[in-house]
């Protein structure tokens, strides 16, 4: 997938989804706590068998082992991201998690700069901190199960990045004044996010749609749409 946005350039290369990502961090760890040890075990009882020339099991272990090790190396070279780009996917994970999914405040003072600013569809919606938490206070009252699932980032370019995300939530609670109405809600869209030098989020620009309308899904209006109608 390549994410196109108005008003930014087209990104450099192709993400890697979340779920590729674990999956490889998965077949790595395998690749050396278990393949490697077992074909240097192979290796070993060939080579104990005498003639290496005419040993057929000796060079297929040779081979396999060749295979593991450029494997293990190719997967390392695809991983492989500076400190500072992995310490900023530790701050965006971290926002998810502590502040969206658990609406853990407190994590905010590590991960957004003062002069933060939140827009939706480029329409500020939040300076600060303070001013984040207020502005997502209502979709957490009404959608007390309010998720964000992150399913594929960009690469970054010039400490910035482009996320792909879902968000789900069924609305039990009172939204914007409109009764709960146990409706369940699905909104996917993609957020650009800035840092600044130090490695802080600076600015955050939300694009969500339901499948209610082509209306940002972050407006009050459409949201609440979704809310009375629900989404598939």
């Amino acid at each position: 997938m390549v994410f196109v946005l108005l008003g930014m350039n087209m990104l450099k290369q192709i993400p890697m989804t979340i779920k590729g990502a674990e999956q490889l961090k998965e077949e790595l760890q395998r690749l050396k706590s278990v393949d490697r040890p077992n074909i240097i075990q192979a290796i070993s009882e060939a080579r104990a068998q005498g003639d290496l020339s005419e040993n057929a099991e000796y060079e297929a272990a040779k081979e396999r082992q060749s295979f593991i090790e450029g494997r293990i190396a190719e997967i390392e070279a695809n991983n492989a991201m500076p400190a500072d780009e992995k310490a900023m996917m530790d701050k965006i994970n971290t926002f998810v998690r502590e502040f969206l999914n658990k609406k853990d405040a407190s994590v905010l003072t590590d991960i957004l700069a003062d002069n933060y600013v939140k827009t939706v569809s480029d329409e500020k919606v939040a300076s600060g901190s303070k001013e984040l938490v207020e502005n997502m206070n209502p979709l957490f009252a009404g959608f007390p199960d309010f998720k964000i699932t992150l399913l594929h980032k960009s690469s970054f370019w010039e400490n910035n990045v482009v996320l792909h995300w879902q968000l789900t939530g069924t609305n039990t609670g009172e939204f914007n004044g409109i009764p709960a109405t146990g409706k369940k809600v699905k909104v996917t869209g993609m957020s650009h996010v800035g840092f600044n030098k130090e490695g802080k989020v600076v600015d955050v620009n939300d694009y969500g749609y339901t499948d209610v309308g082509d209306a940002p899904a972050w407006t009050k209006e459409v949201f609440g749409k979704a809310a009375l109608q629900g989404t598939p």
